[in-house]
């Protein structure tokens, strides 16, 4: 995906703060496969949620949008499968799911 995404005029009214994390997101080094996807993509909502950043669903796809890109067509849709998922309940309760998911299966 390439950095014309930003042109939309979406991104235009976004928070600078916003902005700037979907921006050093955008530009960072993603995971290629769908197992390692999920626990980075969860990992850095749960950053962004720290620093006081909450994202729209329309915002929370592009990111995964980002993520996916570049990934294997296969992990692609896996990683859409994962988009549908997070799409039926409040990203919040995701993360925190996720977060106590993460740390049983660490303890």
């Amino acid at each position: 995906m390439n950095s014309d995404i930003f042109n939309n005029p979406l991104f235009q009214s976004l928070a600078p703060e916003k902005l700037r994390f979907i921006q050093e997101f955008h530009q960072m080094a993603k995971p290629s496969d769908s197992k390692q996807a999920a626990p980075f993509f969860m990992q850095m909502m749960q950053q962004a949620r720290q620093k006081g950043i909450q994202f729209t669903p329309n915002e929370t796809e592009l990111l995964i949008q980002l993520l996916k890109s570049n990934m294997s067509e296969a992990d692609q849709k896996k990683a859409d499968m994962m988009l549908r998922f997070f799409h039926r309940k409040n990203w919040q309760e995701h993360i925190l799911e996720a977060s106590c998911y993460m740390g049983n299966l660490m303890s």
